[in-house]
């Protein structure tokens, strides 16, 4: 039997997993692994593996035109634009994030603090 309120992906049936999270994981974890990499690769090996693990992911969030759906997903666009600014200086990817992130915060109600 499938327990499917315990997924590695921490969705569950009543809440299925954010797609944005899942896209910035899957990019984190692709640059993660890009990194990870030996420095001795075969000649063109680099390359490929960069654009296996780095450049799908890196598409889909350099597109992203939606506005994040909840507040755990706008912090994780934030963090990841910072992260991105950080290292990069200019990134298409921390754009998106944060015009996702200020998306989801332009429609999110106020609330009293």
């Amino acid at each position: 039997m499938v327990d499917f309120q315990n997924t590695t992906c921490g969705a569950t049936m009543a809440n299925p997993a954010d797609p944005l999270i899942v896209a910035i994981n899957t990019y984190r974890d692709g640059l993660a692994g890009y990194n990870a990499t030996p420095d001795d690769l075969p000649e063109g090996a680099e390359d490929k593996l960069f654009a296996t693990m780095v450049v799908g992911p890196d598409a889909v969030l350099t597109n992203w035109r939606n506005p994040a759906t909840s507040h755990e997903a706008a912090l994780a666009a934030i963090a990841l634009a910072d992260s991105e600014i950080d290292f990069f200086k200019e990134s298409p990817v921390a754009d998106a994030m944060y015009a996702a992130a200020m998306g989801f915060l332009r429609n999110a109600p106020i609330r009293n603090l």
